[in-house]
């Protein structure tokens, strides 16, 4: 019977929009569940994730490439072919943070008629370069605690007097890690001394600062020309490191503050922001005081629950790069606070690499994934599982059991998550 039905239509032109998604990873295949109800059709390159998008019934096509993690001159060419080889592809949305980094140095303008769904290059830049982003939220008046670069002609010990203890490092490049982590906590002079021999030279530049007290706020918003259309505050519970630090796994939306929407709308003006984005935040649950961390230019890692709440993220980052006004998101009335969502396989992930490096007893581990239970049968959305698309979370289940399987998507491999969980004094432990 398929087969009549497809010999029936196969001379039928399909004039939907075809949009190709660059970064496989969990935000791609919340995008593609997004635009294809809404009429797109979904292009998605193989590479720069876990690789199990393709797998969705909401994603037409997968399209294999280069790796442009290592190879970004074989990625050009490749890319600048098949947009040749394909002008029914209209819109390339980049993903993750490889991917729109690529566009903003490498490639403005599209080839073809294509359009780039993205924030532009100096933005990008901007935004990406957490010093420059730093001096950018204290010009407009929004909280920042104080920092300093490490270099190689700096002052390491007067650089550390002057930021405070405790402080938090974070790599300076784009995407870079202290091994597995976005993020390390540092508590006295002798880990400071111990961190600065270890990961300070010429080339790793390392930002230090003042650790702030608090569980994390997200504020994902849409803006044209500096002036916010939309927003979603969310607050995260727990990540995937004991510390607090890295990938958020569990998370509750919240009414959005006067504070932090006030904190944005001062960004977004001095910037004159044209795009999606994600600004980030930790806030003292007691003084209520609040402490900029930085801006993502992009879809974010949990960009999921923004279309879940009805915003529409993906489809207005589409109508803002063609340079319309997007409409009012004609499900925006589902949002509302104390919706809560988890991202399991990322929570059980986390589990096992921390089991890995020895730093969970079995005790802890066994609370941790007691945790992981609890959150997801009680969680009212999550990040990749969908009853209606099931088969990418369980490719992803079966990759964990049998690595093997990962060559059946041709990925290059893990690529992290680009948002960063900045670290708290909210008991995230496991099971406490």
């Amino acid at each position: 019977m398929t087969s009549i039905v497809k010999k029936l239509f196969a001379d039928v032109p399909d004039n939907r929009p075809r949009i190709l998604l660059l970064g496989n990873y969990r935000p791609a295949l919340a995008v593609a569940r997004a635009l294809r109800p809404a009429g797109y059709c979904v292009v998605v390159g193989k590479r720069g994730g876990e690789g199990f998008s393709e797998y969705s019934r909401f994603v037409e096509e997968a399209w294999d490439h280069p790796p442009v993690e290592t190879d970004i001159a074989a990625f050009d060419v490749s890319l600048r072919s098949f947009l040749a080889e394909r002008p029914d592809i209209q819109f390339v949305l980049p993903i993750t943070e490889s991917f729109v980094m690529f566009f903003a140095e490498n490639m403005q303008k599209l080839p073809g008629e294509a359009v780039l769904v993205s924030p532009r290059a100096d933005l990008v830049k901007m935004c990406s370069n957490k010093e420059t982003m730093l001096q950018t939220a204290v010009e407009a008046a929004v909280p920042v605690l104080p920092y300093a670069i490490l270099e190689a002609d700096t002052d390491m010990t007067e650089a550390g007097r002057l930021v405070g203890l405790p402080m938090v490092a974070r790599p300076l490049s784009p995407g870079g890690k202290f091994d597995h982590k976005k993020a390390v906590i540092i508590e006295n002079w002798s880990d400071y001394k111990r961190f600065v021999s270890q990961w300070c030279d010429a080339d790793n530049p390392v930002l230090i600062q003042r650790r702030a007290f608090g569980p994390r706020y997200n504020l994902f918003f849409a803006a044209r020309q500096g002036e916010i259309l939309g927003t979603l505050e969310t607050h995260i519970s727990r990540t995937d490191n004991l510390d607090g630090t890295g990938v958020a796994v569990e998370g509750v939306t919240a009414p959005t503050s006067d504070a932090l929407l006030g904190d944005v709308s001062r960004l977004a003006r001095v910037l004159n922001y044209t795009g999606i984005g994600l600004a980030q935040f930790i806030v003292d649950p007691v003084s209520r005081d609040r402490c900029f961390l930085e801006t993502n230019p992009r879809i974010a890692g949990s960009q999921a629950i923004t279309e879940q709440m009805g915003l529409e993220m993906a489809r207005t980052a589409i109508d803002l790069a063609q340079g319309l006004v997007p409409e009012p998101p004609a499900r925006a009335r589902l949002i509302r606070a104390g919706f809560r969502y988890v991202w399991s396989y990322g929570d059980l992930r986390g589990l096992r690499a921390s089991m890995a490096r020895g730093e969970v007893s079995g005790g802890r581990a066994a609370r941790w994934f007691a945790r992981i239970l609890w959150a997801g049968v009680w969680a009212e959305h999550h990040m990749t599982w969908s009853w209606h698309d099931p088969l990418p979370a369980l490719m992803l289940l079966l990759r964990q059991v049998f690595p093997s399987l990962i060559r059946l998507s041709g990925t290059s491999g893990k690529d992290g998550d680009d948002s960063y969980a900045g670290p708290s004094t909210v008991d995230d432990r496991p099971g406490a």
